[in-house]
């Protein structure tokens, strides 16, 4: 192995944790081809908590029809020299594989032989007859050497998570063996997530297949010596390429719509069944519900659709309908659930799963695609197209902020903060806010050096954080989020702040910055806004009161006043409170009382839904020494001597 001086990236992410069960789900229920990717994963590195949101479902589907036969093809024109890469002229080589036969596959598996000393620099895409390509592994395997491995969509391996399970990575692969020395799972199945690798070419297999490799870092260079394409017949029908999608989020009360295909990938037609229930704390809306073939129907005593019909081979059903969401509660995920089978097949069921969280509120929301957001950077931060690393580009549309837009990051010590000032003064304090973004992260420092660390804060709080020693990669886009409740109720200045030591990789992107909320409770609040706890009996006691409404819909409050006076003397009536806890001050004059301590005002707010009651407590202290009491009479003192 050629012990390279530098640190390289390994692609494997290091920080992902990908449970096998979700694994599995991830290709048995599938996703629209050439759609965007929620990936289903949970960083351990992660300090704030997880928007998850899978288009996949949540368990494993049993492929119980048997493959009838495997056929293979192998690369004509290899072996192909891999060059070094040369950041003034990237150079990336392509090999081509060409099925003749018109053949229909239920699997596709992929054979990749090559020899580089330093396999975590490459780069690895395959792209069918159709132009639709998939990523199959990106820098992968850190300092170790060749690939000898067979890309099994049902292999239990993450060649991304070697901490986890060896899969061959903490190991050079022995290229001159004649058969595949490991088999691991596909990264692009994660990435995607899942369907398996045939789902994302549907149709035939004839014509022209491309496998693309890239080498991404300079020092080593190496060969394609050979790949190959697996194909597996079976026979139909195949109803495992179908999907549900929905939105990520959405407002209370706003519909939540679900597009579901249901799809027949090869073989004879499918007498297909789909039972979907309402995801609970929901209800269908009124004439929402639409099929375009087949026949749909809500089921009121299961709360749930139906379909029924038949799924011929290449022609998908679609599905949708809508559902209202006024009773979910702020902040909670809405879980949908449909299974899809074929009674007259010895077919597992097809689980279509969707989740979408739910909030009242989107008080900011930044995609960046029309300008930099207001958001300030200092050093590295960059607004724009980003174009390094080349299969990345922005999460959403084609802008965002990234350390370096078309390059490296600023090896440390060099921080580089993006900040910007957020007005949270109109929620309540500690009003439910949560901070959402989408981020892509790739640094390593070395296990020699301090941590790297991605993070976030509000006003100099920590929020969120990435701590790493050595070397970190979420590979694509993930979702991240953060609480920030204790921040609401005022003005505050929010920071993602980015330090890396090492080798210059792409570092931190940012897009998709949201905040999203909860409304809080409609209660009103007397606050007193001037504190007078003292006075004299002949002297008058003012006190102020701030009215707080603080819901974001507006109330109409009664006050009235027991013991005292409004200083206009006229008690105010159907005072409204405005929309976004906008305060009103109440002025309360309190008459002179002589003697000790006293309840001297009850100040009360009825509200529509709430009411709230103040009480006024003073305290006649030192200040009023030229006075003495009795408990009725009020005695002056002289200045002639006492006897």
């Amino acid at each position: 192995m050629n012990m390279n001086p530098r640190w390289k990236l390994m692609a494997i992410t290091l920080v992902l944790v990908v449970l096998l069960a979700g694994l599995l789900a991830t290709y048995a229920a599938g996703q629209e081809p050439g759609t965007d990717a929620i990936p289903h994963k949970e960083p351990f590195y992660d300090s704030g908590p997880f928007l998850v949101n899978p288009r996949a479902g949540g368990i494993a589907v049993t492929r119980q029809a048997s493959p009838l036969a495997v056929q293979t093809f192998t690369s004509q024109d290899t072996p192909i020299d891999i060059p070094d890469y040369d950041p003034g002229d990237p150079q990336c080589i392509t090999s081509t594989i060409t099925v003749a036969d018109p053949l229909q596959f239920a699997d596709l598996d992929v054979g990749l032989n090559i020899s580089h000393t330093w396999r975590a620099d490459l780069e690895i895409w395959l792209t069918a007859p159709d132009g639709q390509a998939s990523e199959l592994l990106t820098r992968i395997g850190q300092d170790y050497d060749h690939f000898n491995v067979l890309l099994d969509d049902e292999s239990a391996y993450d060649p991304r998570n070697w901490p986890a399970n060896d899969a061959g990575q903490a190991a050079d692969h022995d290229y001159t063996l004649p058969t595949y020395e490991w088999t691991w799972f596909s990264e692009g199945m994660y990435l995607d997530p899942g369907p398996p690798l045939h789902a994302l070419y549907p149709g035939q297999a004839q014509g022209d297949w491309h496998l693309r490799i890239c080498d991404a870092l300079q020092g080593d260079m190496g060969m394609l010596n050979e790949w190959e394409l697996h194909f597996s017949e079976l026979a139909g029908p195949y109803l495992y390429d179908s999907y549900k999608m929905g939105p990520e989020y959405v407002l209370n009360g706003a519909p939540l719509t679900y597009t579901l295909v249901l799809t027949n990938s090869l073989g004879s037609a499918a007498s297909a069944v789909l039972t979907d229930p309402i995801p609970a704390d929901t209800y269908l809306v009124p004439g929402s519900l639409t099929c375009d073939a087949g026949t749909c129907a809500y089921d009121a005593q299961a709360d749930a659709i139906t379909w029924a019909g038949n799924i011929a081979a290449g022609a998908p059903v679609a599905l949708e309908f809508a559902v209202g969401t006024v009773g979910v509660t702020c902040g909670s995920q809405i879980v949908n659930s449909a299974v899809l089978t074929d009674p007259a097949l010895d077919l597992g069921p097809v689980q279509l799963e969707w989740s979408a969280w739910a909030w009242d509120l989107q008080p900011y929301h930044w995609d960046f695609e029309a300008g930099d957001g207001g958001f300030t950077g200092t050093n590295d931060w960059e607004w724009g197209t980003p174009t390094y690393p080349p299969h990345l580009g922005a999460h959403s549309g084609t802008k965002a902020w990234a350390t370096v837009l078309d390059g490296g990051f600023t090896p440390g010590p060099v921080t580089s903060i993006l900040t910007r000032t957020l007005d949270l003064s109109t929620y309540y304090p500690d009003q439910q806010l949560t901070l959402s973004w989408w981020h892509f992260l790739e640094a390593d420092t070395g296990t020699d050096k301090p941590f790297s660390y991605a993070r976030v804060k509000i006003d100099g709080t920590e929020v969120y954080s990435i701590y790493q020693q050595g070397p970190v990669n979420t590979v694509t886009w993930i979702p991240a989020n953060a609480d920030i409740s204790a921040h609401a109720g005022s003005e505050v200045v929010l920071e993602f702040e980015f330090f890396a030591y090492g080798v210059s990789y792409a570092g931190w992107y940012l897009d998709d910055i949201s905040i999203f909320g909860c409304q809080a409770p409609e209660i009103l609040h007397l606050e007193p806004s001037v504190a007078n706890d003292s006075g004299c009996p002949l002297e008058d006691i003012v006190y102020n009161f701030q009215a707080v409404n603080t819901s974001i819909v507006p109330q109409t409050v009664d006050f009235r006043i027991e013991g005292g006076t409004f200083v206009t003397s006229v008690e105010p009536e159907q005072l409204t409170l405005g929309q976004g806890q906008q305060p009103v001050t109440v002025t309360v004059h309190i008459p002179p009382q002589p003697g000790g301590t006293f309840d001297l005002v009850h100040l009360v707010a009825d509200g529509e839904t709430n009411s709230d009651t103040a009480t006024i407590q003073t305290t006649i202290g030192d200040n009023c020494s030229k006075y003495y009491f009795n408990p009725y009479v009020i005695h002056y003192e002289s200045d002639a001597p006492r006897p």
